[in-house]
């Protein structure tokens, strides 16, 4: 069992964004359920709190915590992604 979520905030405003954000990171958190989310927005990267992986071109270019990502980026892609 697992979920895959597939730009699910993209087409919210602002504040809806926000708030679902919140809503959907504590239930995924409560479940427990392995889980990807795809997004262009590092907002949703952080609040989900998982292990990132950013894809240039198709390839895996960069893996791990946004923090960490942000510490040592790899590719001038995540280091706008991850400030």
């Amino acid at each position: 069992r697992a979920l895959v979520l597939d730009e699910p905030l993209a087409a919210l405003d602002v504040t809806v964004r926000r708030d679902v954000r919140r809503f959907l990171a504590e239930r995924l958190r409560s479940w427990r359920l392995p889980t990807v989310v795809v997004t262009h927005d590092p907002a949703d990267a952080a609040a989900f709190e998982g292990d990132v992986l950013i894809l240039e071109r198709g390839r895996v270019t960069q893996a791990g915590r946004l923090a960490d990502l942000a510490r040592a980026p790899a590719t001038e892609f995540v280091r706008q992604f991850a400030p």
